[in-house]
């Protein structure tokens, strides 16, 4: 891996810490767990066989081939260098420059030297988004060929955003999606008609198809899809601004497109778009079909524009497994594995597959700086584990280039290894875009990962074998101009199915809610009848009251006015005494004086 013309001064580095340099890891005593049974427990149920590669491991002869494996660099900005602190690394267009060498007490280097490392390309950190999309990535959609893209590097050296970037810097993945409906356009099904699951391709009829229909809304109605990482508007909006792709699907082919989202968490696998369960995630068996490693009963969703892959990725994204450590806050604890399969059946009768694996690999990591402890000490453990295990595979496959006898390749020893296994053998192109966050402080961390770059970049993979069509087994599906009728009849056929099942589900839903509302309504009906009763016998009693009351008041006001009358009756007659009284007096004088009046004529006469 070093380049030619090197300065006079060279000398490799000493050896690594044991705990970064896996050549020099301790072997774990008890050897790992094989998956030959359940090999033959899936061999049997499917009756499908395992060739040579799906073994427990791999011979295959590399030696006579030209293709390398492609290696990108992607370098994160430095920020600004200490006082004090070394510029460790130079970067050219296809290499790296690090100097090296050890410190005497005094802190002063010595024995310094300069290692050279070479790279399919390298991005520096002026270099942006779409640069990395169209230097590592644009080509081999635009070709049609099969590949594992994998983002590697140390914990918070960018990974994930290189893979999936951000709503205002959309990394490799959402500009994939973008290119590959922008690419078939109109040639995408409506309805899903054929599926590759399970290793194998299945023609699905109109009910398991209207089972898709219903997985493919369960996931996109969510509101972890709609509500995600990832706005697709905008996403979209900042895409279009920076990309302009183009379809260029042949006249006659349907493509059908399916999406699965995986994790490999301290080495279980788990499926991200499956329905969440009541007590722990269900782990997935990986199995074989004729040498081809997958995830049994692993979700596919059915696709049909780029904002249902968005969504789905929203719904994935919001179930993976993440965590906090001392070098990254938002650190991923597992590897996932996003596939995307491209099934495309051209005119008059050939089946296609493409299949694009986009993976994250969770950071390698030196326990002393991450302070990891519990769970997360066991995670880092497990992640570097698997790693490890990558790299002996790696190395096995570069060295078996100058064997007669090949070494057997480890690739069951890891979960990771296993899923990956076709890429490593060069079935499939393997592209690895490896992170580095050029700091003094990660430097041991980042030889190893140079190192581990550099394996990979040396291995040697046959010509990728042309891909067989697939005829007589789907003969049903040929693009005949009779069977396209029957297909786009069949198409309206599921569209009107759909709208029905939608129909009678939003009847069933209504009538519920019909049922509801009624007895609703005969419940508000016996409050009013309740109400009406309590407000009437109120009524009454008020009444009564105020009946009551007026009797009261008018048998007080009598005896007031009796009293008033006696009163004046008593008055009146004591006037009538007095006025008695007078009149009696005024009598006796009146009489009194008659009688004088005689006696007074007596006199007189006399």
């Amino acid at each position: 891996f070093l380049f030619e013309n090197l300065p006079e001064k060279m000398s490799f580095l000493n050896p690594r810490d044991p705990s970064i340099d896996f050549h020099n890891r301790p072997m774990p005593v008890v050897s790992q767990p094989r998956l030959e049974p359940l090999l033959t427990e899936e061999e049997e149920e499917s009756g499908c066989s395992v060739d040579a590669t799906g073994s427990t491991g791999s011979t295959e002869s590399l030696s006579f081939a030209e293709g390398r494996v492609d290696v990108y660099l992607r370098l994160r900005s430095p920020g600004t260098y200490a006082p004090g602190q070394k510029k460790l690394y130079e970067a050219t267009m296809t290499g790296l420059k690090v100097q090296c060498g050890k410190k005497n007490a005094s802190g002063q280097s010595k024995d310094s030297c300069t290692q050279l490392f070479s790279f399919t390309k390298v991005f520096e950190h002026l270099n942006n988004q779409r640069d990395i999309f169209h230097g590592a990535i644009k080509q081999h959609i635009e070709n049609e060929e099969d590949a594992v893209f994998l983002t590697y590097g140390t914990s918070g050296s960018g990974k994930t955003y290189t893979l999936l970037g951000t709503q205002e810097n959309p990394g490799i993945v959402p500009r994939a999606v973008k290119m590959i409906f922008a690419k078939y356009g109109n040639k995408i099904a409506y309805q899903a008609e054929l599926k590759f699951a399970n290793g194998s391709f299945k023609v699905l009829d109109e009910d398991r198809a209207v089972q898709e229909e219903m997985v493919r809304r369960r996931i996109l109605n969510s509101p972890e899809a709609q509500s995600g990482v990832f706005n697709f508007e905008e996403l979209q909006r900042k895409i279009d601004h920076e990309e302009d792709f183009r379809g260029n699907a042949s006249v006659g082919e349907c493509v059908y497109i399916w999406v699965s989202f995986m994790e490999i968490y301290n080495e279980r696998v788990y499926d991200l778009l499956g329905k969440s369960p009541v007590g722990p995630r269900p782990q997935l068996k990986v199995l074989s079909n004729k040498g081809r490693p997958y995830a049994k009963n692993l979700t596919y969703v059915y696709v049909r524009t780029a904002e249902d892959v968005i969504k789905v990725l929203n719904y994935g994204l919001n179930h993976i497994s993440c965590g906090s450590t001392a070098i990254n806050a938002t650190s991923s604890r597992s590897h996932s594995l996003f596939t995307m399969l491209v099934i495309k059946l051209s005119t008059p009768d050939n089946l296609s597959c493409v299949s694009y694996c986009f993976g994250d690999l969770a950071g390698s990591e030196r326990l002393k700086k991450t302070e990891n402890v519990g769970n997360r000490l066991k995670e880092a453990q497990n992640i570097n584990k698997s790693l490890m295990y990558l790299g002996k595979c790696l190395n096995v496959l570069h060295e078996n280039r100058l064997k007669k006898q090949k070494t057997i390749v480890p690739f069951r020893d890891s979960k990771l290894t296993v899923l990956i296994q076709s890429a490593l053998l060069g079935r499939e192109n393997l592209i690895l875009i490896v992170n580095l966050d050029p700091i003094e402080t990660f430097y041991e961390e980042n030889m190893h990962v140079l190192d581990f770059s550099a394996i990979a970049r040396e291995i040697v993979h046959p010509p990728t074998p042309e891909k067989k069509i697939k005829t007589a087994r789907f003969s049903i599906l040929n693009a005949t101009a009779a069977q396209s009728a029957q297909r786009a009849l069949l198409d309206e056929n599921f569209k009107l199915k759909t709208a029905n099942e939608t129909l009678l589900s939003e009847n069933n839903y209504l009538l519920d809610e019909n049922a509801t509302l009624k007895e609703e309504n005969d419940q508000l009906r016996e409050k009013i009848h309740d109400l009406v009763n309590s407000m009437m016998e109120k009524e009454m009693r008020i009444r009564r009251n105020l009946v009551d009351t007026s009797r009261e008041h008018l048998e007080k006001q009598k005896a007031l006015l009796d009293k008033i009358h006696q009163s004046e009756m008593m008055a009146q007659a004591r006037a009538h005494a007095t006025e008695i009284r007078k009149l009696q007096l005024q009598i006796r004088q009146l009489e009194e004086e008659i009688v004088e009046i005689p006696s007074s004529g007596e006199d007189e006469s006399s």
